[in-house]
């Protein structure tokens, strides 16, 4: 999986390979995620059949998660943050795969789920 996303808008591309991609006049190279450090540490819950995902990050219009994503080997999830909002979002339970958070800020971040 490669993320772009442009540092303009805040459009974000997902990719399952490489790709050339640009957008407000910006040419955008792919975000490298890193593993989470204590102020973005992202919490899996299992429940019943879903995982929930919360963060408890800052989600002001200058400072905020935009968005959260379960990645398994077969699908993108993907659900859109906004400010104001709490750092949440439910996502069906689909085995092992990666769960990632952009900060406006600070970049994207990685983890992954088991089975």
């Amino acid at each position: 999986s490669k993320w772009y996303i442009c540092p303009v808008c805040g459009n974000t591309i997902w990719s399952s390979g490489e790709g050339t991609f640009s957008c407000c006049g910006v040419h955008l190279i792919p975000a490298s995620a890193e593993q989470p450090d204590e102020a973005h540490e992202i919490h899996v819950q299992r429940v019943e059949d879903e995982w929930y995902i919360t963060l408890a990050h800052p989600m002001t219009k200058t400072h905020a998660i935009r968005f959260l994503t379960y990645v398994t080997c077969d699908r993108v999830q993907m659900v859109r943050l906004y400010p104001e909002q709490n750092a949440e979002a439910r996502f069906s339970r689909r085995g092992s795969g990666r769960i990632y958070a952009y900060c406006n800020r600070h970049g994207l971040f990685e983890i992954r789920t088991a089975p």
